[in-house]
């Protein structure tokens, strides 16, 4: 399995480095200050970011609105001589190899090789996914961070040490039903085809269904190991996958703050997953301190940091928003566009629903033939043996989904109004649902008949062709001129070269509605503009303007986080220096 996620995950690094050629990456906004702060870093300034607020009297500021892991990742290669870009674009590549490599083989041991390969392709022909790939930003490296602390969770299930008396009861089941543990494929030959002599057992009541708690555990005792080792072996397995996903969940939140949702989500499995809660307290208890210290010992000093130099405001203004509608309405959209990838229109939402409700349905009636094979087989036959995997990394899932959702819903609304629920913001989510629904498809598909796959098949079918064709499109768009900042209009723009040249802005302090395009293709760092513009705020950045000789750069394509560059111009009377067809620049009259 580990080989065939090997070429999924190579395939999808190649399609990144492709996608991410020049003129690529996109250059996102977001990019000055992972790029700004990598090069502080190899400077020896220390992370601090090439822009800051107009009144402020050094152009950079620490950064404290981003955790600090993209940019120290970034820093490395710099180091050696890389440019920030390319080494920000090579560390896309490499967290595409490790995400797409570790996706195939954490489905495909559960459900097989073809529901691994199948959630490797969706994902890589999934628009928000791959979009995100294709420009400077953390969300690929947080995703490799999901998908590894996935993969901890579920392994912790499977550290967790069995009673000797339940693992000898799971040996004796396989042994009297005359299967071992197998793979999910020898799962169809060996229970599909009697579970019709197993639904006519029930209806002649001759089989007595077993209770929950008896399924339970019996089916954990065949997940187990067996009863080999020893408790405190037991222990050291599960100190070491619970270091291990701990280690994993604390990159997330130093890729992005909602990594706090993945240490919650991992925390949580440790304390309430059903196997795991038949541990000894002082194993539960190092699990979870092995969970969360990597978290407080790296993240925890960082926010100390930022609220010490940027104040209980620097990362976030805690407040209480509201408005939600609009983002909600925006986050069905999003939903709705990852299901039907074409079109425009609320009908797509319809689709969205009925596609939820199928999956829904597959999975209550896969889970329900799964039963009745236990009840007929016992809990070591090979197919109720993989349902019972895929429905642990199902519940893993469900939980990491559950507090990803609810970290950026109380976000939203408590620390920052300005957050979409776009494709970017989503797009953790839409991988977890597509393995998710990749795992009740490999469940549902054993036994069913000839046209009930055929249904699913040209579904999928459809969905992965409009779906590869719209990721596609922009990976050639962005081949052919780049995503956001890396685009020709910001590349070759007049406005900026006047900045670079020595009888323009070369020498002057700037001032702009847009500072990243002057970091980026100009090399300058600039302060921002003025975000209000009543009296006073006008007279204090007229006096500061002319006090340190600057000139206000302010480009056509208006901003949303600063007043309009040109009503500033206007109130404060200043004098136009250069006019261009892209922007203007303006400064102060002597």
């Amino acid at each position: 399995m580990l080989v065939v996620g090997l070429l999924m995950g190579l395939l999808a690094a190649t399609t990144v480095a492709i996608g991410t050629a020049p003129p690529g990456p996109g250059l996102d906004p977001d990019a000055e200050s992972y790029l700004g702060a990598a090069q502080a870093v190899v400077r020896g300034d220390g992370l601090r970011v090439p822009t800051s607020g107009w009144a402020d009297a050094d152009s950079t500021e620490p950064l404290t609105h981003f955790p600090p892991g993209f940019p120290l990742a970034v820093a490395a290669p710099v180091t050696l001589g890389a440019s920030p870009v390319q080494a920000a674009r090579w560390i896309i590549v490499v967290s595409a190899l490790v995400t797409w490599t570790t996706l195939v083989v954490l489905v495909g041991r559960v459900a097989g090789a073809r529901a691994g390969v199948g959630v490797g392709v969706a994902a890589l022909a999934t628009p928000a996914i791959a979009t995100v790939h294709l420009s400077i930003l953390s969300e690929p490296s947080f995703l490799t961070a999901l998908v590894l602390t996935l993969t901890g969770m579920v392994a912790l299930t499977r550290a967790a040490p069995v009673a000797p008396a339940l693992a000898g009861d799971a040996g004796r089941a396989a042994q009297l039903d005359g299967t071992s543990l197998g793979t999910p494929a020898e799962a169809t030959a060996t229970g599909a085809p009697r579970i019709a002599a197993a639904d006519e057992a029930r209806r002649g009541g001759h089989v007595r269904k077993p209770g929950w708690s008896g399924v339970a555990l019996r089916t954990t005792a065949a997940l187990g190991d067996g009863g080999r080792g020893s408790a405190v072996g037991g222990m050291r397995r599960v100190a070491l996958v619970a270091a291990g996903t701990g280690v994993a969940a604390a990159a997330a939140v130093s890729l992005r703050y909602a990594g706090f949702s993945i240490v919650a989500a991992a925390a949580l499995w440790v304390a309430f997953d059903r196997r795991l809660a038949r541990r000894s307290t002082q194993t539960l208890a190092l699990a979870l301190a092995l969970i969360l210290a990597p978290t407080l010992c790296t993240v925890g000093p960082w926010l100390v940091r930022a609220t010490r130099l940027a104040g209980p405001r620097g990362v976030r203004a805690l407040a209480a928003y509201g408005q939600l509608g609009n983002t909600l309405r925006e986050g069905v959209q999003t939903l709705a566009s990852w299901v039907v990838p074409v079109g425009d229109g609320w009908w797509r939402v319809a689709v969205l629903a009925v596609v939820l409700a199928g999956v829904a349905a597959m999975g209550a009636s896969a889970w329900r033939r799964v039963r009745r094979t236990e009840v007929a087989l016992g809990p070591a036959v090979p197919a109720v043996v993989s349902a019972h995997r895929s429905a642990t990394v199902l519940r893993v899932v469900a939980v990491t989904a559950a507090c990803y959702l609810d970290f950026v819903l109380i976000s939203r609304q408590f620390a920052d109004p300005n957050i979409p629920f776009d494709e970017r913001i989503l797009a953790p989510l839409l991988l977890l649902a597509e393995i998710a629904i990749a795992l009740v498809i490999a469940t549902w598909w054993r036994g069913r008949r000839r046209w009930s796959r055929l249904t699913v098949t040209g579904a999928l079918a459809v969905w992965l062709a409009l779906s590869a064709g719209t990721t596609i499109s922009r990976i050639a768009f962005a081949r052919e001129d780049g995503d956001d900042f890396a685009s020709s209009d910001w590349r070759e723009s007049p406005t900026i070269a006047w900045v670079r040249s020595p009888s323009g802005g070369a020498d002057r302090t700037l001032y702009s509605n847009w500072p990243a395009a002057l970091y980026f293709h100009a090399h300058r760092a600039a302060r921002d503009l003025p975000d209000r513009l009543d009296a006073a705020t006008i007279a204090r950045f007229r006096d500061r303007l002319s006090r340190t000789g600057g000139v206000v750069v302010a480009f056509t394509t208006p901003s949303p986080d600063v007043a309009s560059p040109y009503s500033l111009a206007r109130r404060a009377g200043l004098r136009p220096v250069a006019r261009f067809a892209d922007g203007t620049v303006w400064d102060t009259p002597p």
